[in-house]
């Protein structure tokens, strides 16, 4: 009896193979996660520095008013509370978010409001 041996893989060189393509998966996740959280990381320190200027801004113009403001491709809203009811302590609290409105980074402050009396 002439059998014929049909050419196929063995199970070990299946397992071989798969085990190849789930590390190069692997690797690739890995690779863009990164690249999204430095994206990210550059969107918040961009707008940390946004932020940090705007409140100082806030305190040397004595602007004591909630509001909003458009700067490049983010809407600061600055939100102006009094703390524990103290009439001579602020909370300033600023808000940058993105076009879409979601919220990336938040200042906050508490500031000595003196009386301007000589």
């Amino acid at each position: 009896m002439d059998i014929k041996r049909l050419s196929s893989f063995t199970i070990i060189e299946t397992i071989v193979a798969l085990v190849i393509i789930v590390t190069i998966f692997g690797i690739v996740t890995i690779s863009l996660t990164k690249i999204l959280d430095a994206n990210n990381l550059n969107e918040k320190l961009e707008t940390h520095v946004l932020l940090t200027d705007y409140a100082i801004q806030t305190k040397v113009n004595k602007d004591f008013v909630s509001g909003n403001i458009s700067a490049a491709k983010y809407t600061m809203e600055r939100q102006i509370d009094y703390y524990q009811n103290n009439k001579s302590l602020i909370l300033l609290t600023i808000t940058a978010k993105n076009l879409q409105g979601k919220s990336i980074d938040t200042y906050k402050e508490i500031i000595l409001v003196q009386d301007e009396k000589n």
